[in-house]
């Protein structure tokens, strides 16, 4: 695929179950190492609609976050799809690291949401942690600007 800044992401008909598969496939041995036990599980019809460039960036990077969050000893990632054909796709990573503390959860959705609206993005990514990272434009990176909207950062 065309991975240039210009390029259109487009959807395509895949086996969502096996791609999701072999996403989590390749992270297994590095969660294995610090162990982190990854469990999947999907559930409807398995062919779907699927930007795949897009999918692969927001499940590398949430498995990654997962990981990241879980400080010492044995820790989990549970991905959970849920397909009911021709109306929703729902999937779902948690965790059992340590999570964002709940104070300012809100804080930080809003100042997300608040930008999102401002710019008129559709996604907006967090590339923090830009090692897992397989490609991201970086005018999508708005990290910066939420900091200064919690007034993090000048």
């Amino acid at each position: 695929p065309d991975n240039s800044a210009g390029s259109i992401m487009t959807a395509e008909f895949i086996d969502l179950k096996n791609h999701i598969t072999s996403i989590i496939d390749l992270q297994k041995n590095s969660l294995a190492e610090r162990n982190i036990n990854i469990c999947y599980e999907y559930r409807g019809n398995n062919l779907a609609l699927i930007n795949t460039e897009a999918i692969d960036l927001i499940l590398i990077n949430l498995i990654s976050n997962g990981a990241d969050a879980i400080l010492e000893g044995e820790g989990k990632i549970e991905i959970s799809c849920i397909h009911i054909k021709g109306q929703s796709i729902e999937i779902s990573v948690r965790d059992t690291g340590v999570g964002i503390p709940p104070e300012i959860q809100d804080d930080i959705y809003n100042a997300i949401k608040e930008i999102a609206r401002e710019g008129s993005y559709a996604v907006i990514f967090d590339t923090a942690n830009s090692l897992n990272m397989l490609y991201t434009d970086p005018r999508h990176d708005r990290s910066d600007d939420v900091l200064r909207k919690l007034g993090y950062k000048n």
